[in-house]
Parts: structure tokens; sequence; C-alpha cells
């Protein structure tokens, strides 16, 4: 996806999972699209752990590294659909 992205000239947008050894897997991967020419427009958290005890720190260390705006925190749900996630992303992030 990363090479369609470049070849497209698109930025892409990382949805991290927030669970243990996240802030590593965030890390790689922003590292990882940047190394493929590509940028990050943004990322969103996605809450995939409900008992994950230091989310609220791995957020922080997400906006401190990562280099892109963070669009959207995704609280825990056992259902989602797209427009629960539409009403929560933040658009002037990417102004």
């Amino acid at each position: 996806m990363g090479q369609l992205a470049r070849r497209l000239g698109l930025p892409v947008i990382p949805v991290l999972g927030m669970r243990p050894g996240c802030l590593n897997q965030a890390l790689l991967t922003a590292k990882a699209v940047r190394a493929r020419g590509v940028t990050p427009a943004g990322w969103i958290a996605n809450s995939i752990d409900p008992e994950m005890a230091v989310a609220d720190q791995s957020v922080q260390a997400f906006k401190e590294r990562i280099g892109a705006p963070r669009l959207a925190l995704i609280a825990f749900r056992h259902e989602i659909d797209s427009a629960d996630v539409a009403a929560l992303l933040d658009l002037e992030a990417l102004a």
C-alpha cells in the first residue's frame, strides 16, 4: 500500500492500535512510511485494549514522536461503524 500511496502522491493516516508494545510498533510504522517517500498526514489512536494501563502516556508519546497531528482518539467499543469514526475525526488538524 505504501507504493500505491507514493505513486498516487497521497499521504497516509496510520491507525495505531492502543495495546502493550504499541509505541514501538507506531514508531516503526512512521519510519517505514517515510522511508517509502510517503508523508503521514496524521494518525489515529484506536483503543483496542480497554484494560491498557498506560494509554494516556502512549498517546502523549505518539504526539511527541510521530511528527504528524493526531486526528482521532477512538475509545474502545465492542462495535463501531464508519459514522461513529467520522464523528470523532478532527479534520481541522489537517489544515
